[in-house]
């Protein structure tokens, strides 16, 4: 079956965003800075340390940045101060404390092995500038760096950068390098190096290295092995994958970075309609519209599993005008506000999210909230399952409670419907689900009926559990339910509503769906 990546890394594909900016976090406390060194011991003073790393994690609420015209390494040769005080602004605007923002060695006007002065007067006026907004900065190093045995170097260019901010409370943390590669083992003894020699410039700052999804939690976890017995203050994980695996996801990297806190620094969906998401209408509404489910989703994940606030990718749309032909233009539309400075729906819910309101489970369950699409309007959310042909609307003159619902027609013997995730889609083996929604039926047909589909961790079909047809003919307002265990498989949920056979109209409205706790072991 198709499915979204789980490695939509806009910087690891398109050299444009090769290294992302992100910003983020709390000032670190005495009890971190007391600690001059990384060290793996579990002595008291080691555990109060990490105890207070929590704590500055939690008060993180991160924005990664980069300005609109000037992505990648360009933001600093097209230097502009003006544009960071408004973009920072606007940060600040959502609630948020942080910005994290890269700086690249390899290249010329930055300087390598020692910094250009020039770059670093832009570098403390940056920091200025957020300071002046209110916010901290997070700083990426070595973006774009590959000279890996060139330890000398690394310890100079570092030390330039950093010798100014130790122990400084408008750095929030330092990421010594943007997703590591753990099976690369010149990555790896860089980073051994790396890490310890930076914290020991910095001091109470928090330091951390960062990892991509990709290939997964397995990834992650040999990374946490191939660095050890060093350690940095916390693992940063980077996440773009498919939204139901993300609370599997996070609770295996999460046990994989114990004893440390783990901080999820990286999270975003594009919003160009160009198919990629597994059977969502392909319509810039469809996509603005699931960008801010995702966030709620991956949100709620993150706050069940008691992991700090997730840092979305990015603020802004990027500037496509000058886009080669080949490149894929969704790498351009990952921002929270579109490039004229119109906020997305994803901005509001960030903003609500920082601002620590409750994270809303619905998934458009009543088909109130619809979206324009090549096929006309409908539902929010919902995807298009159409193995066969059939007929798909949102329709505002028939519901079974408020103002609409789903109707589905003229489908064939392969099917037809759209299906679901909902925010709290994870399931483990034997864990009981129930779902149910109302149906009703004008000369209907076949079977048109509500299914609970499980997927496993590699997004694959596993089993479902599914409810009684809707019986045929004219049929008022009928209650479907479908109740079961959970498969051995079963890692996440559907929900799906199809129709087979139908040669009417059926309508679907008022979805619900709950899992019981899982059962013990």
């Amino acid at each position: 079956m198709n499915r979204q990546s789980t490695t939509v890394h806009p910087h690891r594909l398109v050299k444009a965003f090769a290294a992302l900016s992100l910003a983020i976090v709390a000032a670190a406390c005495s009890a971190a800075g007391s600690s001059k060194g990384v060290s793996s011991s579990t002595s008291t003073s080691s555990v109060v340390a990490k105890s207070g790393v929590t704590a500055q994690l939690d008060a993180l609420k991160l924005i990664n940045y980069l300005p609109e015209d000037s992505p990648h390494d360009t933001m600093w040769t097209n230097w502009n101060p003006a544009v960071l005080s408004t973009d920072f602004a606007r940060i600040r605007s959502l609630h948020a404390n942080t910005v994290r923002v890269t700086v690249f060695p390899p290249h010329a006007y930055y300087g390598y092995p020692q910094p250009t002065t020039v770059m670093l007067q832009r570098l403390h006026q940056l920091v200025q500038i957020a300071s002046d907004t209110g916010i901290r900065v997070q700083l990426a190093l070595f973006d774009s760096f590959t000279t890996w045995s060139d330890i000398a170097g690394s310890e100079q260019w570092a030390r330039s950068v950093l010798q100014g901010y130790a122990n400084d409370k408008e750095i929030a943390f330092v990421d010594i390098h943007n997703e590591l590669d753990p099976d690369d083992p010149q990555q790896v003894a860089w980073a051994k190096t790396m890490l310890p020699f930076v914290k020991s410039i910095v001091g109470s700052v928090l330091v951390t290295v960062s990892k991509d999804d990709y290939l997964g939690p397995d990834a992650f976890c040999r990374l946490t092995r191939e660095l050890a017995p060093v350690t940095p203050d916390f693992w940063d994980w980077h996440f773009y994958g498919v939204e139901g695996l993300a609370a599997g996801f996070f609770e295996r990297v999460k046990a994989c970075a114990a004893p440390l806190p783990l901080y999820l620094g990286e999270i975003g969906v594009a919003t160009y309609p160009d198919s990629f998401i597994n059977e969502l209408p392909n319509s810039t509404a469809a996509y603005d519209a699931y960008q801010e489910y995702y966030f709620r989703v991956i949100a709620d994940a993150a706050r069940r599993l008691d992991l700090p606030p997730i840092g979305p990718w990015i603020l802004t749309d990027l500037n496509s005008s000058g886009a080669a032909p080949d490149e894929i233009l969704r790498y351009y539309y990952f921002g929270l506000f579109r490039s004229d400075g119109t906020p997305k729906p994803a901005a509001a819910f960030v903003s609500s999210y920082f601002a620590g309101k409750p994270i809303s489970q619905s998934f458009n369950s009543n088909f109130e909230q619809s979206v324009t699409t090549p096929s006309g309007l409908l539902p929010a959310l919902w995807r298009i399952w159409d193995a066969g042909d059939g007929s798909l609307a949102w329709d505002d003159s028939v519901a079974h409670s408020s103002t609409a619902s789903l109707k589905v027609s003229n489908t064939d013997a392969n099917g037809s419907g759209m299906w679901v995730v909902p925010v709290n889609a994870h399931v483990v083996p034997r864990q009981v689900v129930n779902a149910s929604v109302w149906a009703k039926g004008e000369n209907s047909a076949g079977y048109n009926l509500l299914s609970v589909s499980f997927f496993d961790s590699t997004g694959v079909y596993c089993g479902a559990v599914e409810s009684k047809s809707l019986a045929s003919g004219s049929r008022g307002w009928t209650q479907l339910t479908a109740t079961g265990k959970a498969p051995r498989c079963a890692n996440y949920v559907r929900l799906y509503l199809k129709s087979f056979s139908n040669t009417g109209d059926v309508w679907f409205d008022d979805v619900k769906y709950s899992a019981e706790p899982a059962p013990p072991g």
